[in-house]
């Protein structure tokens, strides 16, 4: 697992993630889409965020496909405990089959604010990891682990998934 504070510099990123509209706008759209090309991604932000992301911590990883997706949580609410995977072959085959890699980057400011939503992840040796979202913050980390976003008691928590297949 790699956490890293303070990860995006650039202020075109920075700015756009800022605006809450971009956020919902984002949540809205069907959740996982996969992309073969990141360049086919259709919000510019996002697309120059996955390639810092990539660039930074994937550049020598082979990939067929990425995804990603925004949650948006609010308070009283959480994200059960789950492994990322491919939902269709885990419903139609019963197979599980997880992505090479996942992160979460937590881009909006206001999440500075939320008290409770951690990112928890059980380790294989049943450690449990609590991150707490923190703006510009990115978290890197096996998604075949079982992880959560713990209860949130106040606040908004935005976060940006990318999974690298």
């Amino acid at each position: 697992m790699i956490i890293l504070d303070d990860f995006i510099h650039d202020d075109y990123i920075l700015n756009a993630f800022s605006d809450i509209k971009l956020w919902e706008q984002m949540h809205e759209e069907p959740e996982g889409l996969r992309y073969n090309n990141i360049n086919n991604i259709p919000y510019k932000a996002a697309n120059q965020l996955i390639y810092q992301i990539k660039n930074t911590f994937w550049v020598n990883k082979k990939w067929e496909a990425l995804e990603y997706w925004v949650n948006i949580t609010y308070k009283d609410a959480e994200l059960d405990w789950h492994v990322d995977k491919n939902e269709r072959l885990a419903e139609e085959e019963d197979k599980i089959v997880c992505p090479q890699i996942g992160a979460v980057w937590y881009g909006h400011p206001d999440v500075s604010n939320v008290q409770g939503g951690y990112l928890e992840i059980q380790n294989n040796n049943g450690d449990l990891e609590r991150i707490q979202p923190i703006y510009n913050r990115i978290v890197v980390f096996d998604v075949s682990q079982e992880h959560r976003v713990a209860p949130i008691y106040d606040g908004v928590r935005c976060g940006f998934q990318v999974n690298l297949w």
